[in-house]
């Protein structure tokens, strides 16, 4: 199957085939997506330093690679974003890829005064963590759920996998099945796929 041009993936782990990425991957495959897949460890981004240049013009200043991935979430359905949980939050990486969303927040307060407003993109989040129970996942998850609101995303689905690390978790027969029903998104075929 070509591309879908529209689907992206962005994974937070630093680790190079770690449960949430293949978790992601799977995800993708049962699908029919071939996503383009954003390691935001590998994006160069400095932090916000809370300036507030982007609240007229709803672009941040800093020449980074962080605006060129907003870009492509600004085109994409579904946009996935898998990632691993540390301390109940996202890793590092992530966090400061969120925090320079602030002129999408910006653009989203102003236009459309914090409202909700039709959600027509769609969205997947799959966190992972090690031995964690629902609660551990939940601030990760709300940060998350609020960057796809701000981007007009709906979140279609999460997915909290604990253990993920250990071999064979990330898609194993639990998960798989998690991910497949996620993939179907409620028994529809999602766009895009074949």
């Amino acid at each position: 199957m070509g591309r879908n041009k529209n689907a992206v993936i962005i994974t937070a782990s630093p680790r190079k085939n770690s449960g949430s990425k293949k978790a992601a991957l799977f995800f993708a495959e049962t699908a029919g997506l071939n996503p383009e897949l954003i390691d935001i460890n590998r994006v160069f981004a400095r932090p916000c330093i809370a300036c507030g240049r982007c609240a007229d013009v709803f672009r941040c200043f800093q020449k980074d690679g962080v605006q060129g991935v907003i870009d492509k979430i600004k085109k994409a359905s579904p946009v996935i974003i898998a990632s691993p949980v540390y301390f109940t939050g996202v890793p590092g990486p992530l966090k400061i890829f969120i925090d320079r969303n602030q002129p999408v927040w910006e653009e989203y307060m102003k236009k459309k005064g914090g409202k909700k407003g039709a959600r027509k993109k769609r969205g997947i989040i799959i966190l992972t963590a090690e031995n964690a129970a629902k609660k551990h996942f939940l601030p990760a998850e709300r940060e998350l759920r609020s960057l796809f609101a701000v981007h007009g995303i709906k979140t279609e689905a999460v997915i909290r996998i604990s253990g993920a690390e250990k071999e064979g978790v990330a898609c194993g027969r639990s998960v798989a099945r998690r991910l497949e029903k996620a993939a179907g998104l409620r028994g529809k075929r999602p766009r895009g796929a074949g």
